[in-house]
């Protein structure tokens, strides 16, 4: 028996760019174009992508990268971005300056 086969599409990937990432704009169009010339994948019927569950992306892509990509995930508004980023800024001056603070004690203590 053979198993039948469909093309799956999802319209959003045409927007995706991200540096490094080898999908991106111009593959997706590419590889449309590509399937479009050719008389058999042409042939084929279209499925929408199903919506996407958290496990899907582990199929392809490592536990870190998957971390790595939901870390860039930015909630809110630019402004949100901006309060996040100026948050990250201050928390790590804080940290340096205590750091500093520390070190500066424990060398004083052993007469550095």
């Amino acid at each position: 028996m053979t198993a039948a086969l469909s093309l799956i599409r999802n319209d959003d990937q045409s927007a995706h760019a991200s540096p490094g990432h080898p999908e991106r704009p111009d593959r997706v169009v590419a590889i449309l174009e590509g399937i479009a010339a050719d008389q058999q994948l042409a042939a084929l019927p279209w499925l929408d992508a199903p919506v996407g569950r958290r496990a899907l992306p582990r199929l392809v892509h490592s536990e870190e990268e998957v971390r790595r990509v939901e870390g860039l995930a930015v909630k809110g508004s630019a402004e949100s971005l901006g309060l996040q980023t100026t948050a990250s800024v201050v928390e790590s001056i804080f940290l340096v300056i205590v750091l500093d603070g520390l070190f500066a004690i424990f060398f004083a203590s052993i007469g550095m």
